[in-house]
């Protein structure tokens, strides 16, 4: 029996236009146009959030040093946008888990983030993604003070620095 390519392409077509109608629909869809996401390198860690100073897409950065000065004067909420199987395998202390690839905005874990308070989100290293793309989506909920952690779970381990497990 031959194969009806007509019919395998109809159905792939239709296929094809369901998942671009549903990801159009869908609160969560995977945007079509990639925006680029600025990251700038703070030295000063002093930001206070006023909202002309920063933009949806421009996140602020810190290197080890300065998340662990933060992490040992309690000065923000930490944010592990890991899977979370990945963040019972160790966390920094306290680090609450919020997984960027099933975030949503009634996330229950929402609640535990203050507005007002600074926000560190980490995940694997410096070649993740997942921190920065859970980081603007905290923005566009209107959290002012967040920052990411470019060197991560990665770094803050290697410098054999606190750690917690479940």
């Amino acid at each position: 029996m031959k194969p009806d390519y007509r019919k395998i392409f109809i159905i792939v077509l239709v296929s094809f236009a369901l998942g671009f109608i549903y990801n159009f629909l869908s609160q969560n869809g995977i945007s079509i146009i990639r925006q680029e996401t600025e990251i700038i390198y703070d030295e000063t860690i002093n930001y206070d959030g006023n909202k002309d100073d920063i933009k949806i897409n421009e996140i602020r950065a810190l290197n080890t040093a300065q998340v662990y000065e933060i992490f040992t004067n309690k000065e923000a909420v930490f944010v592990d946008a890991r899977d979370s199987w990945d963040f019972s395998d160790g966390h920094i202390p306290g680090a609450v888990n919020i997984p960027e690839y099933k975030f949503t905005p009634d996330d229950p874990n929402i609640k535990y983030l203050d507005k007002n308070r600074k926000i560190i989100v980490y995940c694997e290293g410096d070649q993740c993604e997942v921190s920065q793309r859970l980081a603007v989506e905290l923005q566009k909920l209107g959290y002012k003070k967040v920052w990411i952690y470019f060197g991560g779970w990665k770094e803050w381990f290697e410098n054999n620095l606190p750690a917690e497990k479940l």
